[in-house]
Order: structure tokens, then C-alpha cells, then sequence
């Protein structure tokens, strides 16, 4: 627990939020940070941290505004993959950046989520340094299951190989399943965070990857799924296909896609009348 009268000040009302800006450091460093209070109006530079909270004690040390306090794992974690080795970082993130002893600023601010998480220069989505049911895992199962993903995302003609063709043994398909089984998945609040965002970065471990490249990652399993039947291995990639993608990602995807169109359609629409106006 922060100890909230020490390095909250008051907000000075709905326009404005905290920003952790985030001491440089590697991760045997301790960490430092600070907060500085901002208008969204403004429109600060900052990126929003989207992660789950967990359900352990806060027990892991680290010094914001001068004081030692005790965070949660999760949010350690996430402290230390997003943290750069030479240079501060800006983050808003919740736990951190609203005061959750004060009821009234806690609810005032969870209403504004919606529009932090979309203003914020990019959401960087947190999944922990460890696999569900498998405990600890070496950074190079993170970074092979983001390369496995890569490969599949930038694949073309869906029509020419299924999944299967690019499988080359069975642990990169047990830790891709594992990184579409994470609990983060399974967050309803993960709709606001990741659907309305202007751009996604996904880290695990030790690695990252854009959210676009899983994007086009479900898009081509998807068309592999729609075209099983016309493949000599349907009845192996349907199965695959079946156990790998969870359904939550994909329905992210969708729904983002369908933001990106509308707003693309109303900046079409906007520009056009925009023309008119001016005669042009």
C-alpha cells in the first residue's frame, strides 16, 4: 500500500491526471520514479500501461518521490520490462498515478480511463515474465514464440500452406498456445485499454512486439481456419487452429479494425466537407 499522503497531491479537477515518469536503469537497478500532475486538454506526451494487477501482496520495493514503498509483482515487472537502460520514460499507469485511497478521485478518474488510454502516444500491454501453469520461462520462449508469431503475420497466400507447414517442433506451438492462454486475455477491462488505442505494443519477458504483428498474425490463421477444408491437412490445422487462437484476442482484433475503419470513414467524410467548404 502507498502510503498516500505522502506523495499524492490533490488533482485539480477532470482534466487532470499524474504521469509516472520512470528513472532510467536495467533490471538488476532499483527503481526510481516520480510523479508530475498534467492536463489531458494539453494533450501531454505519455504512454498508458495496460497489465494485470494479480492478487499477491504488495511486497516488492521501489522509491517514488523519494519514498521506498511496496508494490505488487505484476506491476514490478511491468516497472522493469517498460523501464530504458539511459533514458526516463513517461507512463500513466493506475495504480500508480491514481490515488486508490481516495474514493472520489479513484472514481472520477476510472470515468476518464477511456480517454487516457486513447490519448496516450502508445499502450504498452504487460504479460508478467512468466507462462500459465508453466511457471518461470527463459527469455528465449518469449522472444521464439514473438519470432513464430512474426513468421506466420508475414505470410501472404493462405492458400498455398496451413499452420502446420511452419511449425518446426512441438515446443513452438506449446508456448504460442501458452502466450494466447495468459489471464491478461481474460480482463474485461482489457476492451477500453486495447480497442480505443492508437498504437499497441505488446511485452512479455523479456521481449516485445507491435500489436499489429498479431493482428495480421489472427488474421491468417483465421483465413487458414476458413479455408481448412481445401487443404490436404485440414483435420491437423483445424485442431491447431482450435487450441491456439483464443477467442478474446481475436474479438480485440475485430473490434479494432472496426474502430480503425470508422474513424478512417469519418476523417474521409471530415476532409470532404472540408473541401467543399473552402470551394476546393
Amino acid at each position: 500500500m502507498l502510503s498516500s499522503h505522502q506523495i499524492y497531491l490533490s488533482l485539480d479537477g477532470e482534466d487532470e491526471i499524474r504521469l509516472l515518469i520512470i528513472g532510467p536503469g536495467t533490471k538488476a537497478d532499483p527503481i526510481y520514479c516520480h510523479l508530475k500532475h498534467a492536463n489531458l486538454s494539453e494533450n501531454p506526451v505519455y504512454e498508458a500501461v495496460s497489465y494485470m494487477w494479480g492478487t499477491d501482496g504488495p511486497s516488492w520495493p521501489i522509491n517514488i518521490n523519494g519514498y521506498t514503498e511496496l508494490v505488487r509483482e505484476n506491476l514490478h515487472d511491468a516497472l522493469i520490462q517498460l523501464r530504458r537502460p539511459h533514458s526516463p520514460r513517461v507512463l500513466w499507469i493506475d495504480a500508480l498515478c491514481i490515488n486508490q485511497d481516495d474514493d472520489q478521485e479513484r472514481n472520477q478518474q476510472v470515468a476518464q480511463m477511456g480517454m487516457i488510454y486513447s490519448r496516450a502516444e502508445n499502450v504498452c500491454i504487460s504479460l508478467g515474465r512468466k507462462g500459465p501453469r508453466l511457471g518461470s520461462l527463459r527469455p528465449k520462449h518469449a522472444q521464439e514464440t514473438f519470432d513464430f508469431i512474426t513468421k506466420v503475420a508475414a505470410f501472404v497466400d493462405v492458400k498455398d500452406n496451413g499452420l502446420v507447414n511452419f511449425v518446426h517442433s512441438i515446443e513452438e506451438l506449446v508456448w504460442v498456445m501458452s502466450f494466447f492462454s495468459l489471464q491478461y486475455w481474460k480482463r474485461l477491462w482489457i476492451v477500453q485499454e486495447v480497442v480505443l488505442a492508437a498504437k499497441l505494443e505488446i511485452y512479455w519477458v523479456e521481449s516485445v512486439i507491435p500489436f499489429e504483428t498479431l493482428q495480421d498474425f489472427l488474421q491468417v490463421v483465421r483465413s487458414w481456419e476458413a479455408l481448412a477444408s481445401e487443404n490436404a491437412l485440414a483435420e491437423i490445422d483445424t485442431s491447431i487452429h482450435s487450441g491456439l487462437i483464443d477467442p478474446v484476442p481475436y474479438r480485440l482484433y475485430l473490434q479494432r479494425r472496426v474502430t480503425e475503419e470508422s474513424s478512417t470513414a469519418k476523417k474521409s467524410t471530415h476532409s470532404a466537407l472540408g473541401q467543399n467548404i473552402c470551394g476546393c
